[in-house]
């Protein structure tokens, strides 16, 4: 029986449930798979939370060095976070000849192109299923089963934490302020929420999704990013009474003009897939010329959600399924050709524009001079104020800031995706 030697490098909420869930899985998985899953090192400056869990005290290290340097220290599971020492411990086990197990999106998004071509050069397997989707195995998907079809577009919902907030704002009409102190009370957002209600951390994961699904490097900068923090009350009411939901939303798509990919608010038709996935839920749906409309759903965030995605991996090492791995480094950062991607200005889409009621102001004829067409202009009243709401003909962003000025808060209409645009990409 294939015995796969594991250390963990941080051993906070994920690394304490990756240890608890192979702990308490063990013998399961060993029935199952036929591969023991044998934890050798919990490494940690604080062990609080693992060591809640009663495993021996021996496993309990405070130098990782004691894990690279184990002959029978098969994986690190890098579970640290950040760009700095996660990145100089990957270094180093690539080095030592060490697969590795990560959920560091940020990491890999930043500074993926010189860690995979290292672990490729090296012949390490590196699994990252964890660092995108949660509990939702679209990595291993996009390597696998979705393999066959070309891809059109993905729309996703890949922050908990933002979905929380803005389900919260529109179920029950909460401002901002509110539902993020909500969220963190429970334990669904950090004390500083920065990463998330940027839209970085969901622009990290699309960046590394669409890497994977299209075959080419996806510089982040290139990925146009607006967060949720400047969001009103106003704004989610502005949507309500046409049966849109306001969500943060990434996508990637081919489109006629090219490849576009974007994160940030976005108004979705009420049929659309993601439509209704709330709370803290995840969501990815994919458009494939082969398979059609797919969506997956599931639990974004948290210790068991991520960890079941970080075990899953150790179990395809353990299996010896190296080859999957490798070929997934053909097609990220760095090693694949890079992505042309559209500026968002100049996008055709549909858009829902919020305006303050200005005197003398006329958004109808200032639209209809510039030669762009609507679908429909209201003038709302709300407890704090009076704004139009204009529903737009397809028309680019550049060009409805340049009409409406910089108060003109603008919101793409997403609906479903139908088709794959472009033939080649």
């Amino acid at each position: 029986m294939k015995t796969l030697g594991i250390a963990i490098v941080g051993c906070g909420t994920v690394g304490s449930g990756t240890a608890s869930l192979i702990h308490v899985r063990k013998e399961a998985i060993r029935q199952r798979f036929g591969v023991e899953l044998e934890l050798r090192h919990l490494v940690d400056l604080d062990h609080g939370k693992v060591r809640e869990l009663g495993l021996p005290q021996t496993l309990f290290r405070t130098d990782y060095r004691e894990a690279l340097n184990d002959p029978k220290t098969d994986v690190i599971v890098e579970l640290v976070g950040g760009t700095g020492f996660a990145f100089q411990l990957l270094q180093e086990a690539i080095e030592h000849r060490k697969h590795i197990v990560t959920a560091n999106k940020k990491l890999l998004a930043e500074k993926g192109s010189e860690i995979f071509s290292k672990a490729r050069a090296a012949g390490v397997s590196l699994g990252w299923e964890a660092s995108c989707g949660g509990s939702i195995p679209i990595i291993e998907l996009l390597g696998t089963a979705y393999g066959p079809s070309r891809l059109g577009a993905i729309h996703a919902i890949l922050n908990g934490t933002t979905n929380y907030i803005l389900t919260r704002m529109q179920r029950d009409h909460v401002t901002y302020a509110h539902a993020l102190q909500e969220a963190q009370a429970e334990g669904y957002a950090e004390a500083d929420p920065t990463l998330d209600v940027s839209g970085a951390d969901t622009a990290h994961k699309i960046t590394l999704i669409a890497g994977l699904a299209f075959g080419r490097t996806i510089p982040l900068k290139s990925v146009p990013t607006y967060g949720i923090q400047s969001l009103s009350l106003n704004d989610v009411r502005s949507g309500e009474s046409l049966g849109y939901q306001l969500k943060l939303l990434a996508t990637a798509e081919l489109r006629q003009e090219g490849f576009a990919i974007r994160v940030g608010p976005a108004f979705l038709e009420a049929g659309h897939p993601l439509a209704n996935v709330s709370g803290v839920f995840n969501g990815v749906t994919l458009l494939g010329s082969a398979f059609g409309l797919q969506t997956l759903i599931g639990r974004g965030a948290g210790s068991y959600p991520t960890a079941n995605a970080v075990v899953a991996d150790l179990i395809q090492l353990a299996l010896d399924l190296t080859q999957v791995f490798q070929k997934n480094f053909e097609i990220l950062p760095g090693i694949a050709p890079e992505a042309e991607a559209l500026s968002d200005d100049i996008v055709l889409r549909r858009w829902l524009v919020i305006l303050p009621v200005q005197a003398g102001s006329s958004p109808q004829l200032s639209m209809a001079q510039a030669g762009l067409e609507l679908e429909g202009i209201n003038r709302l009243e709300f407890p704090d104020g009076k704004v139009y709401r204009l529903v737009t003909q397809p028309a680019t962003l550049g060009t409805l800031r340049t009409v409406l000025g910089p108060e003109a808060r603008c919101y793409p209409i997403v609906s479903t995706p139908r088709e794959v645009l472009s033939p080649e990409f």
